[in-house]
């Protein structure tokens, strides 16, 4: 089912390996890079956005901390640098609520690894969150973003054409959706 919209779904990494074997797990099963980005601290940098991702730019996340952008998102926060916004304040803009920011900007601040992958039809957000949830993501939320989508999503060569059976409910905790806590 395609969409006019991104959902944005955003997930903690535990070290440069575990985003890389993120991003790698979903490249593979047909998600395109460069609907994915990488928040990092400047001296963690994970391999995959080094060579899959052009260029990065550094934003603010509060109490005069920075980290390093790389992916789709740069352009989409670009006016964060610009104004000197910190992150959590703009993240609301992708759908994330008020503690899903906070939330998404402490990991950062305790020197995390933060991806983004935006997702442009609902098989793609199943196989996200299956993804991350199989190796063992952490805070992982999802959120609707204002983003406009190009064009509707046509199918991908090998792309299953039915829902994966997998589904949202279940999750538990793991995954905050929207504008709640």
């Amino acid at each position: 089912m395609s969409r006019t919209t991104l959902v944005s779904v955003f997930a903690t990494a535990l070290s440069r390996l575990h985003s890389d074997i993120l991003l790698v797990r979903l490249k593979q099963a047909g998600l395109p890079i460069d609907l994915m980005s990488v928040f990092y601290p400047r001296r963690l940098q994970p391999n995959s956005a080094r060579s899959w991702m052009e260029g990065s730019m550094r934003v603010s996340i509060g109490h005069g901390e920075s980290v390093c952008l790389s992916g789709l998102l740069r352009y989409a926060l670009s006016e964060l640098k610009a104004e000197g916004r910190p992150l959590a304040s703009c993240l609301g803009g992708l759908g994330l609520g008020a503690q899903q920011s906070l939330n998404v900007e402490q990991a950062l601040m305790d020197n995390r690894i933060v991806i983004c992958i935006q997702s442009e039809d609902d098989w793609e957000l199943a196989t996200i969150l299956r993804i991350l949830q199989e190796n063992q993501s952490d805070g992982i939320y999802v959120g609707e973003s204002p983003m406009e989508a190009c064009a509707p999503a046509a199918p991908r060569e090998g792309r299953p054409r039915k829902m994966p059976s997998f589904g949202l409910g279940g999750m538990g905790s793991l995954v905050g959706v929207g504008g709640g806590s």
